[in-house]
């Protein structure tokens, strides 16, 4: 049976945890604010099916694959950190690349947008 403290623990542990932006939420907010709001909704939508894509293949059994071997996890882990990793330091290496000669801004495609926010998923 659960007591006050622990429900009141899990209240407060859940909220943190869904007031604290992840990976996702900060990248297509970067891509709102950068190249606005019709490649935020590609982000958005590319991500929501990286996440439906991830929740097929756990509900296949992959999830239980992956959380028995460890080398699998630390290899999908660290290959995520790193790809975010290589996203914010291009971002930053070719932040002054994002406007053409006239001053005009360089838009990424949908479609681009969209598989950067699948791989985030």
């Amino acid at each position: 049976m659960l007591n006050s403290h622990m429900v009141l623990a899990f209240a407060m542990t859940a909220a943190v945890v869904v007031v604290v932006p992840g990976p996702s939420v900060m990248f297509i907010v970067s891509r709102a604010l950068t190249v606005g709001r019709p490649a935020a909704m590609a982000a958005a939508c590319g991500n929501t099916l990286g996440t439906i894509v991830q929740g097929l293949l756990a509900a296949a059994g992959i999830g239980s694959l992956v959380a028995e071997s460890e080398t699998l996890f630390n290899v999908i882990k660290w290959g995520g950190a790193a790809y975010l990793v290589a996203m914010g330091s291009k971002t930053l290496r070719h932040r002054k690349d994002s406007s053409d000669a006239d001053g005009s801004l360089v838009v990424p495609s949908r479609r681009r947008v969209a598989r950067e926010g699948f791989i985030v998923a």
